[in-house]
């Protein structure tokens, strides 16, 4: 999870909305002038006319690439995505935002489900296809779920903090996390603790070290604990509003400390990358999620084409030096990812039900974690 949280105090609120949420159908006609394209996925304007919800957490660099992929699988069909949500992290919001689309009128609807259990009462009740990205709703009709292992996120931001740390390196990292005990940043920081023991048994990674999700409170947690830590071997954290403070904090504080992220892919941040400023990021590639996610439920509500049961792996991508103006350039040019992710795209839309799996696969995607 990537922004500002209003925490447990939000959670009767957010029930009371779920209870009365209003139902609301979709039209399913076929369009004539639909093809099949080379992944035996249908191609060309196949869905013009159908309007889909993407129902996003908030607007950070995660959901405008989501947004991006959804809007282009869009564009691609004949379709319209009408993207709605909250700013900033408000289950609240996210909710009445998708009831009021669905009750304005759509055919299918892409939801980020947070919090998963929460959102399963309105998903069921809007009565339209849905689908969900970044975190499932257990329990509901959302059919298919498209995300990375959260796990696997750490795992792979472990592996480039053990090849900047000297070998046989002695000391501690510290991992912030702004919301205690979510699943979604738990997993990554465990995958991260898991990695370092095995990669630098010499390391010891305190997790779970709590900053706060305002942006401007963030930015005073960070820096009290560099304060705590000043022989830390590096910093990591999980959510969109460490990255910029943890930038600012090492320039000026001129210090040699190591960090990185599992979020936080804006140019602005990958800049910071490239410069030797962070050791990575690890982005959760976005645009995939959402392109599939627009392309399996349009192809469903205009060709009937069944929706796989179970989790679609959208993979990951670790920003490091060598590759960061690739990624840059992807950023500001979403329609360069359709090259870059098309063996995985086609893989998937050749045989969407070979590709998916159980949901508890995805670690860290639900309402649980279990280390």
């Amino acid at each position: 999870m990537r922004s500002v949280l209003r925490r447990t105090a939000l959670a009767a609120t957010v029930v009371a909305v779920a209870l009365g949420a209003t139902a609301c159908g979709g039209s399913s006609s076929k369009s004539p002038t639909a093809t099949t394209g080379s992944a035996g996925a249908p191609s060309g304007q196949y869905a013009k006319g159908k309007t889909i919800i993407l129902d996003t957490i908030y607007r950070a660099p995660l959901a405008q690439n989501q947004a991006a992929g959804a809007k282009q699988a869009a564009e691609e069909a004949g379709a319209t995505v009408k993207w709605v949500g909250p700013t900033d992290i408000n289950p609240p919001a996210g909710i009445k935002a998708l009831q009021d689309a669905s009750a304005a009128g759509a055919d299918g609807a892409i939801v980020a489900a947070f919090p998963g259990d929460l959102f399963k009462v309105p998903i069921d009740r809007t009565g339209l296809p849905t689908v969900t990205i970044d975190l499932y709703s257990p329990g509901s009709k959302a059919a298919t779920h498209f995300a990375p292992d959260k796990y696997s996120l750490g795992v792979g931001l472990a592996k480039e903090f053990a090849k900047a740390l000297p070998a046989g390196a002695q000391g501690n990292i510290i991992g912030g996390i702004c919301v205690p005990g979510l699943p979604s940043l738990v997993a990554p920081q465990q995958g991260f603790i898991d990695t370092m023991k095995q990669l630098q048994p010499g390391v010891t990674v305190k997790g779970n070290q709590p900053v706060d999700g305002d942006a401007t409170k963030n930015y005073a947690s960070w820096q009290r604990i560099i304060q705590q830590n000043p022989g830390a071997l590096g910093f990591i954290g999980q959510c969109d509003q460490d990255v910029p403070n943890l930038i600012k904090l090492k320039k000026d504080s001129g210090s040699s400390f190591q960090i990185g992220a599992t979020s936080g892919d804006s140019a602005a941040n990958i800049a910071a990358v490239k410069d030797g400023t962070m050791v990575a990021i690890v982005s959760q590639d976005g645009w995939v999620e959402g392109y599939l996610a627009g392309r399996l439920l349009l192809g469903n509500l205009a060709e009937n084409t069944p929706l796989p049961k179970g989790w679609i792996n959208t993979g990951f991508t670790v920003i490091t030096k060598a590759n960061a103006d690739a990624v840059t350039a992807r950023v500001n040019d979403p329609s360069k990812n359709s090259v870059e992710f098309k063996s995985l795209v086609d893989k998937v839309l050749a045989d969407p039900q070979a590709a998916s799996a159980p949901y508890d696969g995805c670690r860290g995607c639900g309402t649980t974690f279990q280390p």
